[in-house]
């Protein structure tokens, strides 16, 4: 057994214990949303004629362009290849594998049309890295649902994800366990990282927004903002293999952390 790979199971173990520590006890008459995930859906944002943020890092006299949608297609692929590593069985589903452009809509399409099964569940996280008006903003962030919108599960597009076929559970039900859901995900994403980046990464917190695949996608779902493309030394950090596999690391670990809640429930 490599070191890489005992490091990772024991890595894995914290990550388990963690979960009776900080993570919130969901209970709902109507399991739905918290059971048993058979597939994770993996966003990489832009990509195409949609390059996203474009940073720039300086290599002697020479100013070289560093596009997100790269950076995000890179992460998503070693999360996916960490899940399938260290939890044998998950189904992983890509919105892209190249750099291809992809509506929103076509994001959450993918994601919804994926049928659920009458005992497992699913989940999307969709991976990005920030920009702000300064040069100084640094760290990671997770976004969710703002959770004063609710989804109405009844519409025509919701109802395909096959949610209508499989349950009569009134929407504020379905609304308050896919939040719990939600809640716990984040959570274990935001532990995962805090405790797998090098000290000094800045841990910007859990926010809530109404972004797009967010608010359409039927499924506890997070937006990782995992950097900011207008900061030099973190998209140095960020293009840095070893830098990525730590972070990309740290997300698959939150979230097999809270594929294992729901088993243990």
């Amino acid at each position: 057994m490599s070191f890489r790979s005992e490091w990772m199971k024991r890595l894995l173990l914290v990550a388990l214990i963690l979960i009776t520590l900080v993570l919130p006890s969901v209970t709902s008459a109507e399991a739905f949303f918290s059971l048993p995930v058979a597939t994770i859906i993996l966003d990489a944002g832009h990509g195409g004629k949609d390059p996203g943020a474009v940073g720039k890092i300086t290599e002697g006299e020479q100013s070289i362009d560093i596009y997100e949608k790269e950076i995000n297609l890179q992460l998503v692929k070693l999360i996916g290849t960490n899940l399938e590593e260290l939890y044998p069985g998950i189904e992983v589903i890509y919105t892209r594998n190249g750099d291809d452009y992809i509506s929103l809509w076509e994001r959450t399409q993918i994601a919804n049309s994926h049928p659920y099964t009458p005992d497992s569940s699913k989940l999307f996280v969709s991976i990005h890295v920030n920009a702000a008006g300064t040069e100084s903003a640094s760290g990671f962030e997770i976004w969710r649902l703002q959770k004063s919108i609710e989804k109405d599960f009844f519409t025509t597009s919701l109802s395909e994800s096959g949610v209508l076929s499989m349950t009569e559970t009134l929407n504020t039900t379905l609304n308050g366990e896919l939040d719990a859901m939600t809640t716990r995900l984040s959570q274990s994403i935001e532990t995962s990282l805090q405790y797998n980046l090098p000290v000094g990464v800045k841990d910007r917190g859990i926010k809530e927004g109404s972004f797009y695949v967010l608010h359409n996608s039927c499924m506890p779902a997070v937006l990782i903002e995992t950097g900011f493309m207008t900061n030099e030394d973190e998209i140095r950090r960020l293009i840095d293999p070893i830098y990525q596999q730590r972070l990309s690391e740290g997300v698959a670990i939150g979230i097999i952390t809270y594929l294992e809640s729901l088993i243990i429930e």
